[in-house]
């Protein structure tokens, strides 16, 4: 039996190293990938309900192909929370707790060490249904006091620009939101003179500025409802921004409807 045990701990020694191997050749070394290799190790000493396990080892995988590091974390800490719930042995649930302390202390989404102290008491309450009922509240706090976590470093969106008979014209039909708070317009070789911008903000719940149109020195507040903004002479890039953080049932947004300019080609 000791002789079994051992080859059994062996191959898992063997498993989680040649895993390593793998996510240092394919992710490199960081904090994330510390993460994932950890979680793993969690998974390799798991037992307990097979369907938490099956849910956590494939969205661990999944991970490893994320491309942005705020996926990354998102799906390692769904996939660790999911795994430290469902597991009954106290060392998997050690190796999953230093997984998230790594995904967190990432730095890569925000707001998530919030959720550290309901994953630390869950590692130590004998049933399932505790460990999930801790994480459940810890995600209820956290959302209470900050909202979806955002990524840190946050998205920056670039308007697809047309040039037809003298208009310039920029196009994004993606909503600007908390994930992806800042829109820019670029112009090439192109002197602009004028530059018309319609956009529609909204998802607060009060009539202050949802956001900011920045044109060099100048700035323009963007209002809730449509805004028609007009910029003469606009020094680009011309940028749109998201200014409004998140509230308990406020979801701030900003459509851009429309953007054009008249141009002179530059000689």
């Amino acid at each position: 039996m000791n002789w079994r045990m051992s080859i059994t701990n062996l191959s898992r020694v063997l498993a989680l190293a040649v895993f390593t191997a793998s996510v240092a050749l394919v992710r490199g070394p960081s904090l994330l990938a510390g993460s994932l290799c950890l979680l793993t190790a969690g998974i390799l000493t798991y037992r307990g309900v097979r369907i938490a396990l099956a849910a956590s080892f494939f969205l661990g995988g999944l991970s490893m192909m994320a491309g942005p590091p705020s996926i990354m974390a998102a799906l390692l800490m769904t996939g660790s929370m999911i795994a430290l719930a469902g597991s009954d042995r106290i060392i998997s649930r050690v190796l999953i707790l230093a997984s998230t302390g790594l995904a967190i202390a990432s730095g890569a989404l925000d707001n998530l060490f919030l959720l550290f102290p309901a994953v630390l008491a869950a590692v130590f309450l004998p049933r399932a249904w505790q460990r999930g009922a801790a994480e459940g509240a810890g995600l209820a706090v956290m959302l209470l006091a900050a909202g979806l976590p955002a990524a840190a470093d946050p998205n920056i969106a670039h308007a697809s620009e047309s040039i037809e008979e003298g208009t310039a014209e920029w196009i994004h039909s993606e909503p600007m939101d908390l994930a992806t708070p800042v829109l820019v317009l670029e112009a090439g070789e192109e002197k602009i003179e004028h530059l018309s911008l319609i956009l529609s903000a909204g998802g607060t719940r009060d009539q202050l500025p949802v956001g900011l149109v920045v044109s060099g020195e100048s700035t323009m507040p963007v209002m809730p409802g449509d805004n028609t903004l007009e910029i003469r002479n606009p020094d680009f890039p011309v940028t749109v921004l998201l200014t409004r953080g998140w509230k308990p049932f406020n979801h701030p947004v900003i459509h851009l409807i429309c953007a054009e300019a008249r141009v002179e080609q530059a000689d």
